[in-house]
């Protein structure tokens, strides 16, 4: 049978990638991963680390148009440096993910009102590992 690579993915992995936050590539780079990662219909995990992720990113990665139908249960930030802000922009997505249980956001410069913001939004899902 044939396959399609996006709707079968279970697992999105990014590793260090160099990074130019003023270029317009960079940033349509980042939005189309964004696209596909909202076309994949069996993703379990995705895992971004030591990327020095800004809250312009990720809203190009996590905010695209559209619904979001996968299953995901991991998504890992550890080392993507991307603060309160880079928070912020991924709480509506995170408020999304009902199947999400395992979250990891350490090493990201977070401070005490992160803690806030996730209580707010991870209240109605079933994270069973939290890592800040």
């Amino acid at each position: 049978p044939v396959t399609n690579i996006v709707d079968d993915a279970i697992e999105i992995r990014l590793g260090e990638k160099p990074v130019s936050f003023g270029s317009i590539e960079f940033l349509e780079e980042w939005k189309e991963m964004g696209r596909v990662i909202r076309r994949c219909k069996k993703l379990k995990r995705i895992i971004i680390q030591n990327a020095q992720l800004n809250m312009t990113v990720l809203i190009a990665i996590f905010q695209s148009e559209g619904p979001y139908k996968f299953p995901l249960e991991c998504l890992d930030f550890e080392h993507a440096r991307f603060g309160n802000a880079g928070l912020w922009a991924l709480l509506p997505f995170l408020k999304s993910r009902k199947t999400l249980k395992k979250l990891n956001l350490a090493c990201n410069h977070l401070d005490n009102g992160a803690s806030g913001m996730l209580a707010a939004v991870l209240d109605n899902t079933c994270v069973e590992e939290l890592n800040i």
